[in-house]
């Protein structure tokens, strides 16, 4: 297995808790003009909003699009 792979797993056994839908409502984005931004489908952003997570290059990208550092997105819960 890669290093990637490895701390991929690492990263997954955290539970984080997706702020998108709180942070485009704060900077008053909807999600059809976020979805347009990021150049993915409407149904991609609900998956990221109900737990699954971007891909590294849309992560940085969400990050960009927003304006808002990515530990104010996704939260790990206790």
């Amino acid at each position: 297995m890669s290093f990637l792979a490895n701390i991929y797993r690492e990263v997954i056994k955290v539970k984080l808790r997706c702020r998108l839908k709180a942070v485009l409502a704060d900077i008053g984005m909807s999600h059809t003009e976020f979805a347009e931004k990021m150049g993915v489908s409407q149904s991609t952003v609900s998956a990221w909003n109900k737990g699954s997570l971007p891909t590294l290059d849309k992560v940085y990208m969400i990050e960009e699009v927003t304006g808002t550092d990515l530990r104010k997105i996704w939260v790990k819960e206790e």
